[in-house]
């Protein structure tokens, strides 16, 4: 096995990039308008410069975003409505301030405990 390896070394990985955020509609718009820049170039109604000067200004002005998404709309809630240990306290009131006191709570009575421990058997 060892010497088979020796003689066929393995290839590193390529590296393979997968878009996430990526918007044909704006990738589409651009490339119709960068046609529509070129054909008014050829045509002679616009001159190279002044079309360096529009795509300039294009390229600071923003494009509207969507005012009705709201991301955190979509992600509130998601990770109670997965768990059904959470299901379970929701239904029964407790929120997460009263988690938050239990485990408090809970690491000052192991902290006294400890302490007791330590004062009673090892001093």
């Amino acid at each position: 096995m060892g010497i088979q390896s020796f003689f066929k070394q393995r290839r590193p990985r390529q590296f393979e990039h997968k878009l996430i955020y990526w918007d044909p509609r704006k990738e589409e718009l651009e490339k119709r308008i960068a046609r529509v820049r070129e054909e008014m170039i050829a045509s002679g109604e616009l001159s190279p410069e002044e079309a360096d000067e529009a795509a300039e200004a294009m390229r600071r002005e923003e494009m509207p975003q969507d005012v009705g998404y709201n991301p955190t709309s979509s992600l509130r809630g998601t990770f109670i409505h997965s768990t059904e240990h959470l299901q379970r306290q929701r239904r029964r009131g407790i929120t997460a301030q009263d988690r938050d006191r239990k485990s408090v709570r809970l690491m000052l009575a192991l902290l006294a405990l400890g302490f007791a421990f330590w004062y009673f058997f090892i001093r």
